[in-house]
């Protein structure tokens, strides 16, 4: 992902990624749906709140690839950091679809 600052507290992003959902996949097969992809791949655009050492950030996503039809088109990802150093951050991600939590992770990140 990549983050542009356009104001003190606020910056834009835009980003990409790839899931491998291994708990899709025991979803798919116990509804015997065998030969579909659990390979999710989404591009987002979202908004960060600076605040300090603290980032907050929402992200809307469009699933570029998405072979199950369990998740709608659309998802959302909301994320909160913390700044340990200059180029080291740690922090947390919520994904949701609608109003359904899908889950949540843990990011250690290298920012240059």
């Amino acid at each position: 992902s990549v983050s542009r600052q356009i104001s003190g507290m606020n910056a834009i992003t835009l980003g990409s990624e790839l899931t491998l959902d291994y708990n899709l996949k025991h979803k798919m097969e116990a509804d015997s749906l065998y030969g579909k992809s659990y390979l999710l791949a989404g591009f987002m655009a979202g908004h960060e709140f600076l605040m300090g050492k603290f980032n907050f950030s929402q992200q809307l996503g469009i699933y570029l690839f998405n072979q199950s039809g369990y998740y709608t088109l659309l998802y959302q990802r909301y994320g909160l950091t913390y700044s340990i150093t200059k180029n080291w951050a740690a922090g947390i991600n919520l994904k949701a679809h609608g109003n359904e939590a899908n889950f949540l992770d843990g990011r250690l990140i290298y920012s240059f």
